[in-house]
């Protein structure tokens, strides 16, 4: 059960009385329409376990306690989570949803939603997207490159910090195979000798696997490939065996632009140089004497 599902049992194994929707309403600063949603919630985890009567709902202190002590809390309780949690749903229903729907599956009234509106709106602005409510739906309008870019954004808040395995990674995405993708990713880069670190290809993955569940449910960019800036011939090439490689694996088809995207993710974290070849007596032939006598300057002044 989630946090406010507790205290609603915990609120009738307290009073040791029947209470009323109403009564319940007051004492968990909801709204009835929401108590009635928490005891259906209730009852179908726990077959029967409050009972409605003519006078009001009623619940078995022993069944209570025992509800109470195996319940996890996996419902959003803060601003902050209810923000992430509400504006995942939208991105990945296709930028729209019922308010009333959304409030019951978070056990918030409307009133909460709203209040949480403005930190929302602020948060879609920085990624170029707009939230508006009208009557009883809420939109989330904007590109799909950035609707992809909150979804990256959002998960990065849920791990906390950062993702620091592909576990954590698979975490997030149970759906997708992230090892597969991993593969797939270090084959086609080491088949044309190019190179990525740990962190970097962390972000790859988190980005592709966006992108692979994003296409998965029907939503492809669609900005026409002319629009684009011309890549390199050799970067091309490679996003284009690697979305192909993804394609077979996942059964899915990345349109020209997604390929476009998937050059611009390698060009970024990528490098061409072998970073474990690189020792203190050829650095130089890397990098030029210039650099190296400025870093060493640096250094004995920071000494």
């Amino acid at each position: 059960m989630a946090s406010k599902q507790n205290q609603l049992v915990q609120t009738l194994l307290d009073q040791n009385q029947q209470l009323n929707a109403t009564q319940l309403a007051n004492s968990l600063g909801v709204s009835v329409r929401t108590v009635h949603n928490y005891i259906n919630a209730v009852n179908a985890q726990y077959q029967d376990a409050i009972v409605s009567t003519p006078t009001g709902y009623r619940i078995a202190p022993a069944m209570a306690q025992q509800m109470l002590h195996q319940s996890p809390n996996d419902i959003p309780q803060n601003a902050q989570d209810r923000c992430t949690y509400i504006l995942n749903r939208l991105v990945q229903k296709g930028g729209s949803l019922n308010l009333y729907d959304l409030c019951d599956e978070i056990y918030i009234s409307a009133t909460t939603f709203h209040g949480l509106m403005g930190k929302m709106r602020r948060l879609t602005r920085e990624y170029d997207l707009s939230l508006a409510v009208s009557g009883d739906t809420v939109t989330l309008t904007g590109s799909e490159r950035n609707k992809r870019r909150l979804l990256s954004g959002l998960l990065y808040h849920e791990s906390a910090s950062a993702f620091t395995s592909t576990d954590s990674l698979q975490a997030a995405f149970p759906s997708i195979d992230i090892e597969k993708i991993r593969a797939d990713v270090m084959d086609v880069l080491n088949e044309n000798h190019y190179f990525i670190n740990d962190y970097s290809l962390l972000n790859l993955l988190l980005h592709i696997a966006i992108a692979i569940n994003r296409v998965q449910n029907g939503c492809v960019y669609t900005e026409a490939p002319s629009t684009m800036h011309p890549l390199d011939p050799q970067n091309e090439r490679l996003a284009q065996e690697l979305t192909e490689r993804l394609a077979r694996n996942f059964n899915i088809r990345f349109s020209a632009a997604e390929q476009y995207e998937m050059a611009l993710l390698l060009v970024s974290r990528t490098s061409m140089l072998d970073y474990a070849a690189i020792t203190p007596d050829n650095i130089a032939d890397y990098i030029g004497s210039d650099c190296t006598d400025l870093v060493h300057q640096l250094i004995n002044t920071v000494k």
